[in-house]
């Protein structure tokens, strides 16, 4: 819906939301918050997901003028990013970043990732970033670039980027043991109240348990996964299991601990067995303490979240290396996450999304219900994606707040065509 004040402020707020809407498609934003950037379909005539000079409704013309520094009539990334921090400055009080000066570059010049990276840093004083893109099925380059302080083996805390690592993991100790996902986890995991062994691996790892969220202070707070998953499952559910979404890594510890029973082995072990050993990820690893917080806790590298991405870009492969066999890895990248499922909690940047596969964000759907774009973010910022469809993978590593940091990376990914 058009803003009744057209401030620059406004614009920018509603041409972010309306792209990363557009970008996604049918989805849980519906369920969630009603706003289906409807708007930014009105009026983007040519489906870009910008919005020309042109296309703009004449009300919010002295909006769009005053973003559009260069006065080419199209609002590049730079102008939308710069005019957005400015904006939140003002809105803070603190004071806004100057005007764009006008571009000297000729259009098959420009450098639109950078020209939005290096706006990024010098907005939210990040001491760097890395932003790899690459071919699926090939050993081609898109993008490395590696800004301030950022190389490959720079180590960061990754948050719920972790849960696909989790939901791997699970996977191939499931596949390994010749278990179904859909197994309930009182098969695996004894002594449940009926109602809570009933509910199955495969919900715990889409968010559809019906489990509460606790966080990762909770989670982290036993010396194991067993105390930790008795403890969980002594609380009341939100929900029915299948009818309720509840982002949250607490029901992964459900998963993982039946993995851990399953191989017979700790998650920590079986983690490396199955993931960081076969990839070669000497990097990446869990708190050596405690339980591990399998929706959040690992620490990575852009050169290993890259390696695990590439290997979920094969489809379970990463050249020479198998971690799950076809069947099993299309079994995962199918949608989970119920249509009329009721939201309890979800992160906004996941609000365009079609919903939850197994352990993983389903940006977009095919009909079949196999998931053509897939991903998973972290609260830190960083985000690794594969766009099938389009032919591209990525993985974009930040220490910031993904509301932030989200509005970039989806303006990079357009940029570079996968929407």
């Amino acid at each position: 819906m058009l803003h009744p004040v057209f401030h620059p402020a406004a614009w920018v707020a509603a041409l972010t939301a309306g792209m990363i809407a557009c970008s996604a498609g049918p989805s849980m934003a519906q369920n969630a918050s009603g706003g289906d950037g409807s708007w930014m379909r009105r009026h983007d005539a040519n489906r870009d997901g910008l919005i020309q000079r042109s296309e703009a409704p004449a009300a919010v013309a002295r909006a769009f003028d005053a973003l559009d520094a260069d006065g080419d009539g199209v609002l590049s990334v730079r102008e939308l990013l710069r005019g957005r921090a400015a904006a939140e400055a003002r809105q803070s009080g603190g004071t806004p970043a100057p005007p764009a000066a006008p571009s000297t570059r000729p259009e098959t010049l420009a450098d639109p990732v950078d020209d939005a990276m290096q706006s990024l840093i010098a907005s939210r004083g990040l001491a760097g970033a890395a932003v790899i893109v690459r071919r699926v099925g090939s050993d081609d380059d898109v993008e490395r670039r590696y800004y301030g302080t950022y190389n490959a083996e720079s180590r960061v805390p990754i948050a719920s980027a972790t849960k696909w690592f989790t939901g791997v993991a699970v996977a191939a100790t499931a596949e390994q043991a010749g278990r179904s996902l859909d197994m309930p986890v009182g098969n695996c995991i004894p002594g449940l109240a009926p109602d809570r062994a009933a509910i199955t691996v495969r919900q715990t790892l889409g968010h559809v348990s019906g489990l509460p969220s606790l966080g990762p202070a909770a989670e982290r707070a036993h010396a194991d996964l067993e105390a930790s998953v008795a403890s969980l499952m002594r609380l009341p559910v939100v929900g029915a299991p299948g009818e309720v979404f509840v982002y949250s890594g607490t029901a992964m510890q459900v998963a993982a601990r039946c993995a851990e029973i399953l191989a017979g082995k700790d998650f920590r072990t079986l983690f490396a067995g199955t993931i960081t050993g076969p990839l070669g990820l000497t990097r990446t690893g869990f708190a050596a303490e405690g339980a591990p917080v399998t929706g959040g806790g690992l620490w990575s590298t852009p050169h290993d979240l890259e390696q695990f991405t590439a290997m979920i870009a094969g489809r379970g492969a990463a050249g020479d290396v198998r971690v799950l066999s076809p069947e099993a890895f299309d079994d995962i990248s199918r949608l989970v996450s119920p249509a009329h499922a009721r939201i309890v909690e979800i992160p906004d940047a996941a609000r365009g999304f079609e919903g939850m596969a197994t352990g993983m964000w389903c940006e977009r759907a095919l009909p079949s219900g196999a998931c053509a774009v897939v991903s998973s973010a972290g609260a830190f910022g960083t985000y690794a994606w594969v766009d099938y469809e389009a032919g591209l993978y990525g993985v974009f590593v930040v220490q910031s707040r993904l509301p932030d940091v989200w509005p970039t990376w989806v303006a990079i990914r357009a940029a570079l065509g996968s929407r």
